[in-house]
């Protein structure tokens, strides 16, 4: 069938009085690109999840663009085996897929940037169209769906537990721009030097010239245990492997991080010093020998930086005294930090920088809930009063904590 012929049959089935993307099939130098997320919605206790999910991955053939109109897409969908009952509504369950989903979009900017909000587009264009075709195939249910973007590295790890490629529920009307077997492979793009490693002590080690690249230990001859040698990549995994690139977080992760510090609203900032606290304690008390992780550095993702100090003479100097005042910070909060922590520095294949992004994620939920006043409750305003922290603490918590935020210095004037 010519390409002209094949995308009219493909008009038949499209979503009626809505118009044609200019991105409706792919061609035109433009690759298909995956995105894996998870999905999350509610069914009938007696509903097939096999059966939901064909749903879902059907639902991925046409995705529609406010403003633009209907694309192609394609998806894969693994059942998960988190199925539970739904806590607010009896003889109902919360059912898990995770959901790849692939589309030949503009992921470039004009000018040959990367577009980065692309994806995040394509995954409410997912959820308008899994939430109609649900809402169709089981009209008696509010599915109320939800989705919760992942990175690659989960995603790969999901898919191995939930029994491979092969074990996924496909789209039944795939465009053949999506999936054509005599389509040229694209190049592969040249591989890029990993900037950061964090070796089997726990130690951080950054790329500093050459060619190849050679690595040098952070804090290299100040520190006793630090050699002053810099190692091609090769040396490096010989002498003090096996090594973990640096690598950014999860997307995940990050929305687990911000919903949490946003729950915890003026409790937030002692939050975080506490969850530091905590995790100093127990990575200082816990077995930090070869390859053992659980004893790990909250630090080696960019040691030496002033945020990493700042983390480390924080959590003892102010996070320690909030501990013992439970009215001061979230245990919700506490608890979901700590995890997400746990998660970037306690992985076996991959390390996230702490301090630094921490405080990104921080600032990021202050500008949206409106500053300073809104994430750090009344003994962290200034001016000083009877019972407040002296005003060089405010400012040293502050400082660190709103690094990246629109707020270009601390309001000393005391306004809530």
């Amino acid at each position: 069938m010519r390409e002209n012929d094949r995308d009219r049959a493909a008009d038949d089935f499209a979503p009626p009085g809505v118009p044609k993307s200019p991105y409706a099939y792919g061609g035109d130098g433009r690759r298909s690109r995956s995105i894996p997320l998870l999905l999350t919605a509610t069914v009938d206790r007696d509903t097939n999840a096999d059966d939901v999910a064909q749903s879902v991955a059907d639902a991925c053939s046409y995705l529609t663009r406010e403003g633009e109109g209907w694309y192609r897409a394609m998806a894969y969908v693994w059942t998960l085996p988190t199925r539970m009952p739904d806590p607010h509504r009896q003889e109902h369950d919360l059912l898990t897929l995770l959901v790849s989903v692939a589309a030949a979009r503009p992921w470039t900017s004009p000018d040959g940037t990367v577009d980065r909000a692309e994806p995040a587009k394509l995954v409410t264009d997912v959820l308008q169209a899994v939430s109609a075709a649900l809402t169709d195939d089981y009209p008696d249910v509010d599915a109320e769906p939800g989705v919760l973007p992942l990175g690659p590295d989960r995603a790969e790890d999901i898919i191995e537990r939930a029994g491979g490629p092969e074990a996924a529920f496909v789209t039944g009307d795939i465009h053949p721009s999506l999936h054509s077997e005599d389509e040229e492979p694209a190049a592969p793009e040249p591989e890029q030097p990993t900037y950061r490693f964090v070796d089997r002590l726990n130690r951080g080690w950054h790329a500093v010239s050459g060619e190849p690249v050679r690595y040098a230990i952070d804090w290299a001859g100040l520190r006793p245990d630090r050699p002053e040698d810099s190692l091609t990549r090769e040396e490096l995994e010989a002498e003090h492997g096996p090594l973990r690139p640096v690598c950014p977080a999860d997307p995940s992760d990050l929305l687990v991080l911000r919903g949490a510090l946003a729950d915890a609203g003026v409790k937030a900032a002692g939050s975080v010093l506490v969850a530091l606290f905590r995790l100093f304690v127990e990575y200082t008390s816990a077995s930090s020998g070869a390859g053992r992780y659980e004893g790990g550095s909250l630090v080696a993702g960019r040691e030496g930086s002033w945020e990493a100090e700042a983390i480390r003479r924080l959590a003892w100097t102010i996070g320690g005294d909030l501990d013992e005042k439970p009215k001061r910070y979230s245990a919700d909060c506490v608890a979901a930090v700590t995890a997400v922590l746990r998660a970037w520095t306690q992985d076996p294949k991959r390390y996230v920088e702490v301090a630094e992004g921490l405080a990104g994620e921080f600032s990021a939920v202050a500008d949206e809930l409106g500053g300073w006043s809104k994430v750090a409750d009344r003994p962290f305003q200034p001016p000083t009063k009877a019972g407040r922290h002296p005003l060089d603490t405010i400012e040293a918590v502050y400082h660190y904590l709103m690094s990246r935020s629109s707020e270009p210095v601390l309001d000393r004037s005391g306004a809530m």
